[in-house]
């Protein structure tokens, strides 16, 4: 395979990821538990999508290319990283919203409680510990 299409698929991934950003709803009834799930879902598929893009970018940085090659594909791989940061903080988010709608005995408490250790696991390998930890600027949540 050529360098230039590894180059043009990881540049359709970060736009199809972009668009995928733009789409997902801004509101979300935390009363609707399905709605939420699926939102949840739609963010967890964008964090694979770059998953596997920073993969394929750390691959392909192992090969002989040419120096403007090299630095187009690590300014795509940070631009993934940036993506996935929002994409995480976004849902952190909403799940937290979500939970704290719901009593601590309830399923739906335990189900958002899974979806978020499946979140900050899928996450972890390509983001900061404070982010996964929830620290910001010397701040705990």
């Amino acid at each position: 395979m050529k360098f230039e299409k590894i180059t043009v698929y990881i540049r359709e991934i970060s736009d199809r990821v972009r668009a995928e950003m733009q789409s997902i709803p801004r509101t979300i009834n935390p009363q609707n538990v399905v709605e939420s799930i699926e939102v949840f879902l739609k963010f967890m598929n964008s964090i694979i999508r770059i998953k596997s893009a920073i993969k394929i970018i750390e691959a392909a940085e192992k090969f002989e290319i040419p120096q403007r090659d090299k630095i187009q594909i690590q300014y795509y791989k940070e631009v993934l990283k940036e993506y996935l940061a929002s994409i995480y903080n976004s849902c952190l988010r909403i799940i937290e919203t979500i939970k704290n709608t719901f009593p601590d005995d309830s399923f739906e408490k335990v189900i958002f409680n899974e979806l978020e250790e499946n979140l900050k696991e899928s996450a972890k390998p390509h983001l900061n510990p404070e982010i996964i930890e929830g620290k910001k600027e010397g701040k705990q949540s």
